[in-house]
C-alpha cells in the first residue's frame, strides 16, 4: 500500500499550495527527511503566498517589508516584457507597498517572483545588521533623534533644521525599496554596453514618480487636500494611501476621530469651519467627511538627500565613507588614484551645497556616481551608512568591507568610462524648472512631487 512519502516530489510539492501558512511549512518539512528533500523544490510563490498569511507577526511591517524583499525580483519581471508589464507595475503602485505584494504574489507567468527559505534567513538577519542600524542613523538626521538635539531651532550645531513630519522607520524603507526596484535601470546607464540591461530603462521618470506619489506618501500631494492638478499636468489619484475615509457620522459641537495613515493611533479632528458647517445643515445627510493625517515622507527624504536643503548629515556620512577609498584624499597622495581632481574637490564641500534643481551640466557623470552610490543602493548599497547607528559626527568609520569598497570603485570607473553618447535624457517638471534625469534621480523626484508646497 502507497504511503504519502512513496508519492513523485511533483505531488508532494502540492502540499505547499494548501498549508495554512508558513510555520505549518517549515515544521512539515521537518518532519522528515523525504519531505524536506521534497519541499526544497518548492515554487517560490507558494512560500511567499504563506509567508503574506502569517506576515503582521513575522513580517512586520506588513506590507511594506515583503515589498521590499521581492521588489528587485519585480524590477526583474518587468523587464521580460516592458511594454506590457511596466502599465501593470504603475498601476501596482497606486496601492501602495500592498499594490507592489498584490502584484508579486498574483501575476501570471511570474513564477520566479517570490520567497526561499533561504531568502526568509537572509532578510531577518539584514533586520539586524542592515535596516534597523539605517533606521536609527536616519532618525539622527529627520527624526525624533534629531529633533532631541539640544536648542534644536537656534543652535548653530544643528544642520538643516526644518519641520519635518515622517514616520522614519517607514521612511527607510520606503527608500530601501525605491533602490531595490530601480538600482537596475541606473545600472543600465552606467553599463550601456550590457544589452540585458537595456529593457529596465523602461523604468523611466515617468514610472518613478509614480511610485514616489503614491508609494511615499505626503500630505502635500493629497488630494483630499489639493483636488487641482499642476500647471505641468501632476496629479494623484484619490486612491491607496490617498483614498477617501469612510463617511463618519456627524457629531455636532464635539471632535470626530480619524486613523493615520498607519491605521494605528488615532487624533482628534477639529471641527469642519464655519461656512462647511452651514454647508453641511442644508445638506442635513448625517455624515461627515474626515480629515486625513498623513506623513511628509516626500519633504522628509527630499530634506535627508538634499534636494530640499542641503542634506548636510546624509552627506556628511558618505564623505566619512568615500574617504576610506581615497574619494577626498589631496592630489600626491596615493589614495588619490583613479579619482579625478575635480571630483575629489566637489565631494570634499558637497555637505555645503544643495543638488542642482536643473541637471547636473557637464558634471552628469558624476551625478550618476553619487546618486548610484547614495541613493539608488538598495539593501546592498546603504550598508556603509547603516554602521553609523546615528549622526557620523565623532564615530570613526567601523569598517570598510571589501564588498562595500568594491562597489563604489566598480560603480565610479563605471560613471568615468561613459562617452558624451552614454548621457542620460532629462525632463523637466514645473516652471522653475526641476529637471530630472532618465536614470534614477530619487531626490530629484521627491522634489517634483512635494514642490506644490512653495506653489
Amino acid at each position: 500500500m502507497l504511503t504519502l512519502l512513496d508519492l513523485p516530489d511533483d505531488v508532494l510539492l502540492r502540499i505547499a499550495e494548501v498549508l495554512r501558512n508558513l510555520e505549518d511549512f517549515v515544521l512539515t518539512a521537518s518532519t522528515c527527511r523525504r519531505l524536506r528533500a521534497a519541499l526544497a523544490l518548492a515554487s517560490p510563490k507558494p512560500i511567499l503566498r504563506l509567508a503574506d498569511r502569517v506576515a503582521p507577526t513575522f513580517f512586520s511591517p506588513h506590507p511594506d517589508f515583503l515589498a521590499l524583499a521581492t521588489a528587485r525580483q519585480l524590477a526583474h519581471w518587468v523587464a521580460g516584457a516592458p511594454a506590457s508589464r511596466t502599465p501593470r507595475l504603475v498601476a501596482a503602485f497606486r496601492s501602495g507597498p500592498r499594490g507592489i505584494l498584490d502584484l508579486a504574489l498574483h501575476s501570471d507567468g511570474a513564477d520566479g517572483v517570490g520567497l526561499t527559505l533561504p531568502a526568509i534567513r537572509r532578510l531577518h538577519a539584514l533586520r539586524t545588521s542592515l535596516i534597523n542600524p539605517l533606521d536609527a542613523t536616519i532618525d539622527a538626521m529627520i527624526g525624533k533623534e534629531w529633533y532631541a538635539q539640544e536648542n534644536f531651532w537656534n543652535s548653530s550645531d544643528v544642520a538643516d533644521q526644518y519641520t519635518l513630519y515622517a514616520d522614519v522607520g517607514a521612511a527607510t524603507l520606503q527608500a530601501l525599496l525605491y533602490g531595490e526596484l530601480f538600482a537596475p535601470a541606473l545600472d543600465s546607464f552606467l553599463d550601456p554596453a550590457d544589452h540585458r540591461l537595456a529593457p529596465f530603462r523602461a523604468l523611466d521618470a515617468d514610472v518613478r514618480i509614480e511610485f514616489v506619489k503614491y508609494c511615499v506618501p505626503d500630505w502635500i500631494c493629497d488630494p483630499m487636500r489639493y483636488p487641482e492638478p499642476r500647471e505641468d499636468g501632476f496629479e494623484v489619484a484619490a486612491t491607496g494611501p490617498y483614498a477617501p475615509l469612510p463617511l463618519t457620522p456627524k457629531s455636532k459641537g464635539k471632535k470626530a476621530t480619524d486613523r493615520d495613515v498607519q491605521g494605528e493611533e488615532w487624533h482628534d479632528v477639529a471641527e469642519q469651519d464655519e461656512e462647511g458647517q452651514e454647508e453641511d445643515e442644508d445638506e442635513d445627510d448625517g455624515v461627515e467627511q474626515p480629515q486625513r493625517y498623513l506623513p511628509g515622507h516626500q519633504t522628509a527624504l527630499a530634506h535627508l538627500f538634499g534636494s530640499l536643503m542641503r542634506g548636510k548629515l546624509w552627506k556628511r556620512a558618505w564623505q566619512r565613507v568615500l574617504a576610506e577609498v581615497g574619494a577626498l584624499a589631496d592630489d600626491g597622495d596615493p589614495a588619490a588614484a583613479g579619482w579625478p581632481s575635480e571630483w575629489r574637490a566637489k565631494l570634499r564641500v558637497i555637505d555645503e551645497q544643495e543638488a542642482p534643481r536643473t541637471g547636473w551640466g557637464d558634471d552628469w557623470r558624476f551625478g550618476l556616481f553619487w546618486r548610484a552610490v547614495t541613493q539608488v543602493g538598495g539593501l546592498e548599497g546603504m550598508a556603509p551608512v547603516a554602521q553609523f547607528k546615528g549622526r557620523e559626527d565623532g564615530r570613526d568609520v567601523v569598517v570598510m568591507k571589501p564588498e562595500w569598497r568594491a562597489r563604489i570603485l566598480r560603480i565610479r570607473d563605471q560613471a568615468l568610462a561613459l562617452a558624451e553618447a552614454n548621457r542620460p535624457a532629462e525632463k523637466s517638471f514645473r516652471k522653475r524648472p526641476i529637471t530630472v534625469s532618465q536614470a534614477p534621480d530619487f531626490a530629484a523626484e521627491l522634489l517634483v512631487c512635494c514642490s506644490s508646497m512653495w506653489g
